[in-house]
């Protein structure tokens, strides 16, 4: 009964959750028990095992007459500071079978068994009382822990065990003090992360927080960062060793009522990554010829020490001349460098450092010394002028050079025995040519003499001959001068290769003339079509010292131009002045071409060197707009018509012509008015013409016996035989606003050419009669615009009978008419060929009038000629009766006459 009592007993005392409570130490010390919530305790007597000290069990009887602690574990704190003895905590147990027995339990605590050192405090045996045995400290140890037991005195069966644990509270008494005053740390730059050392405390609080006060340079604090609780200091972004080397940290440790500081010295380390730098990134440099030179760079290299080791070496240019060394960078000349053949040099020059590199674009320019002789070589002087225009005259400048920049040239000319030795002057100082001005007008004629001249620097001299031609250009030269365009030429290339006296020569040759009496006194050049053509201008007199017409030297030069262009060596075309080409003239008045004498101006053509220099005059050319007689009422506006006052004599008709008017005779009479009356008339002075003899009949009226050719009534030629090729030439039609043309042919070719005249430029107005497939083919234009009409018959022409073909040009309207055009009684064609054929200009076109200028051609065209514009160039057969104007073309007077024959084969 009594057993069951006390297991009743241990049950409630279980479930009850008995405990012991702390009592509060004194003498500064504190404790605090904490209480635990109430479980099923296990019997006394068990003891702890494992990490959690767990007490094993006894046996059933030790759990009724065992011992129980109050608390499965106990608690406490206090302050590091408490005096030595100070109570921390009472831990207390009881019996479970008889509460009266309590006063016989004994206490004691016991280190753990892995602990090594034996904790600082004491406990009453008697009391339970835990006090501290030595003075704690915080920054040593913050926590104990220890096992308490408690025992029955003299029952060693019977006793419990719990866990006590002891925290020490931080008082913050000890003052904060790193381990230096001034801590180095090492980072490479462009590296971001942790240095390499840390601040570290010597001794203070553990309870403790690290910061950045400060930073030189100020944005230090911006890049750097500090452990709040380790000291760590760390970079968050790249740092540039080139920008700051290094950093100082002020480093601030803090507890609660402690502070200290100390400076953190950050060098930044090196990194090979700058490239070195020339001071310019074009560098120029002045060195003497002739002379060695040593040119410094002096590249530099952010970077330090082996990272700031640099290395040259020329990239580009000019290696054969100079070399580099490439440790300091140093250029030197490994030859003479000569300024007269360069003047300058250009390299690109690396700088290395590992794997980096900069780049300079080095500029050497080599100054000139005074080392070489002038350069002074034959020369020649072309001078053209008015001859009251000579005096004093600059003729030319003597072509010396001095390939050195230091020389200064002086001039002179050589005594010599010449009559004109005195008539040219120098500058001694600028080496112009000039005629005396007191001797100029002893030049009445052309002059070719040689001058000696000399150049000295002062070191050196040279002398050379200058060729003088001085031609005085005459009013009446210009006047009767015509011009000639030499294509692809330049001026330079003309005066340079002697290509002048060479078309000087083939010019008077052609034209029957001498050398000397040719005269080019114009030289301009201009372009066309891109390509360079060059205008010369020049007059000519014949053997008797005459000019020649601007006509005859012109045809010439058209017919014979492939003749000249082979002796010459030089392309040529005649050239035309084209002030009149666009007819811009009020009403019918008609553009003329004038050259205006009093308006001269100097035209200066020089070759490469200045070895040949011509000096040409040339005069203004002027558009002058004149009224032709037939229009000359109230300046051009209105026609007069001649014929009014019937000016034709014995019944001759009379037509309007640009020139007037022009009589159509009848049977038996001739003459400009039809005055010539072979009936009743009688002989007179030149009636009959080219050595035919004028005869009086008995009955009345003349004859002339004519010689073989000549079939004429006055014994002009009217019919010529014109083999393959062949062609004769007249005076050109010019300007015209009407005209009459007719002629008779008589061939078996199918395609042949009867009549042409155009420009010499081969653009612009054109009329042609052509035979294209047995028909007649009339080409027309009047500006740039070419017409073509076709008239035939049946068979077509080329059946050796004779044909007439008239044309009728008035008013920009063209009629071509075939053979008269077979017609009925009533007037109607009664064939279904087109026998007439009309062309009409443009009403777009403002031209008015036929403007041609070469000469007349029947018959062939020249096979020198590249007109493409007419189908037939050549022409076989006879032809005879050519009219213009109704007036008969008189075959024998040509200009030109290339293969054809007199009369016609019957």
């Amino acid at each position: 009964m009594r057993s069951h009592f006390t297991l009743l007993l241990y049950i409630l005392y279980i479930c009850c959750g008995l405990t012991a409570v702390g009592v509060d130490a004194a003498d500064g010390g504190r404790r605090r028990g904490k209480a635990k919530k109430a479980r099923q305790r296990k019997p006394a007597g068990l003891n702890w095992k494992g990490s959690k000290n767990q007490v094993d069990e006894n046996d059933s009887s030790a759990s009724i007459n065992g011992l129980v602690f109050g608390q499965e574990t106990y608690e406490g704190e206090v302050t590091e500071n408490a005096p030595v003895g100070s109570l921390v905590l009472t831990i207390s147990a009881s019996r479970t079978g008889n509460e009266g027995r309590n006063r016989n339990i004994r206490y004691e605590i016991k280190k753990r068994k892995f602990d090594t050192l034996s904790p600082p405090l004491s406990i009453d045996a008697v009391t339970g009382e835990i006090r501290t045995l030595r003075a704690l400290d915080f920054e040593t140890t913050k926590e104990y822990s220890v096992l308490g037991y408690a025992k029955i005195e003299g029952n060693k069966n019977i006793k419990a065990t719990t866990r006590i644990t002891l925290r020490v509270l931080n008082v913050d008494d000890v003052p904060l003090r790193f381990t230096h005053d001034v801590y180095e740390a090492y980072i490479d730059e462009n590296t971001p992360g942790q240095v390499n050392n840390s601040v570290e405390l010597e001794q203070g609080d553990s309870d403790l927080t690290f910061s950045l006060k400060s930073s030189t340079p100020y944005y230090g604090l911006e890049v750097f960062f500090i452990h709040p609780r380790t000291g760590r200091v760390s970079v968050s972004s790249p740092l540039d060793r080139e920008e700051d080397d290094r950093f100082t940290l002020v480093v601030l440790a803090t507890s609660r009522k402690q502070s200290a500081e100390t400076r953190l010295i950050i060098h930044v380390n090196d990194l090979n990554d700058n490239p070195p730098i020339f001071p310019h990134h074009v560098m120029t440099f002045y060195i003497f010829e002739n002379y060695p030179c040593w040119l410094p760079l002096n590249a530099t290299d952010k970077d330090k020490g082996e990272n700031a080791v640099i290395q040259y070496r020329i990239a580009w240019g000019a290696t054969r001349f100079f070399k580099i060394d490439p440790d300091d960078g140093s250029i030197e000349n490994i030859r003479r460098i000569d300024y007269e053949k360069h003047k300058i040099f250009r390299m690109v020059v690396n700088a290395y450092s590992g794997n980096l590199f900069g780049y300079s674009r080095v500029v050497i320019r080599v100054i000139d010394t005074n080392d070489n002789p002038p350069i002074l070589n034959d020369f020649q002087v072309f001078y053209n002028a008015l001859p009251d225009a000579l005096s004093g005259a600059e003729l030319a400048r003597v072509p010396a050079k001095d390939v050195d920049h230091e020389g200064v040239l002086r001039f002179g000319i050589v005594p010599e025995r010449s009559r004109w030795n005195k008539l040219i002057t120098i500058d001694e100082v600028t080496g112009v040519l000039s005629m005396s001005n007191t001797r100029s007008r002893e030049v009445r004629n052309k002059i070719v003499t040689d001058i000696t001249v000399y150049v000295t620097d002062g070191v050196h001299g040279a002398q050379a001959s200058c060729r003088l031609e001085l031609t005085p250009i005459s009013i009446e030269m210009m006047a009767n001068g015509v011009s000639v365009n030499v294509l692809n030429v330049t001026e330079d290339n003309f005066l340079r290769s002697f290509r002048l006296n060479a078309l000087r020569d083939a010019l008077a040759h052609t034209l029957n003339s001498h050398a000397n009496q040719l005269v080019i006194f114009n030289l301009q050049e201009v372009a066309r079509d891109g390509y360079p053509l060059l205008n010369v201008s020049f007059s000519a007199r014949d053997l008797d010292n005459k000019f020649f017409s601007r006509e005859h030297i012109l045809s010439t030069i058209y017919f014979e131009r492939r003749s000249i262009e082979a002796m010459s060596g030089l392309p040529i075309l005649p050239a035309e002045d084209d002030v009149c080409v666009l007819e811009t003239c009020n009403d019918l008045q008609r553009c003329v071409p004038r050259k205006n004498l009093t308006q001269i101006s100097s035209v200066l053509a020089h070759s490469t060197g200045d070895l040949i220099t011509f000096r040409g005059v040339h005069p203004a050319v002027e558009k002058s707009c004149e009224c032709p007689n037939i229009y000359s009422i109230n300046n051009c506006s209105e026609f007069v018509n001649y014929c009014e006052s019937q000016p034709c004599l014995n019944g001759g008709t009379c037509e309007a012509t640009d020139g007037g008017y022009s009589c159509l005779c009848p049977t038996h009479f001739a003459g400009d008015d039809c005055q010539v009356d072979f009936s009743e008339g009688y002989c007179f002075e030149d009636a009959c013409k080219h050595g035919g003899q004028c005869l009086n009949l008995t009955e009345g009226g003349f004859v002339c016996q004519c010689m073989p050719g000549y079939d004429g009534p006055q014994c002009e030629m009217t019919s010529r035989f014109f083999p393959s090729g062949s062609y004769m030439t007249f005076p050109s039609l010019h300007q015209r606003s009407m005209m009459s043309i007719s002629l008779n042919f008589s061939t078996e070719v199918t395609d042949g050419l009867l009549l042409y005249v155009s420009r010499y430029s081969q653009v612009n107005d054109l009329l042609a009669i052509e035979i294209i497939d047995t028909q007649i083919a009339f080409s027309f234009a009047v500006g740039k615009m070419t017409m073509r009409v076709m008239v035939g018959t049946p068979g077509g022409v080329s059946d050796h009978k004779w044909h007439v073909v008239e044309l009728i040009y008035r008013d920009k309207m063209v009629e071509v008419m075939l053979d008269s055009c077979d017609r009925d009684a009533e007037g109607e064609i009664i064939n279904n060929y087109p026998c007439v054929a009309y062309a009409t200009q443009a009403l777009d076109v403002t031209t008015w009038f036929l403007d041609v200028n070469t000469p007349l051609l029947v018959g062939s065209i020249p096979a020198n000629q590249e007109e493409t514009r007419i189908l037939s160039r050549n022409f076989i057969g006879c032809i005879r009766e050519v009219r213009i104007d109704n007036k008969i073309l008189d075959l024998a007077d040509s200009l030109t006459d290339f293969g054809t024959e007199p009369g016609c084969p019957s």
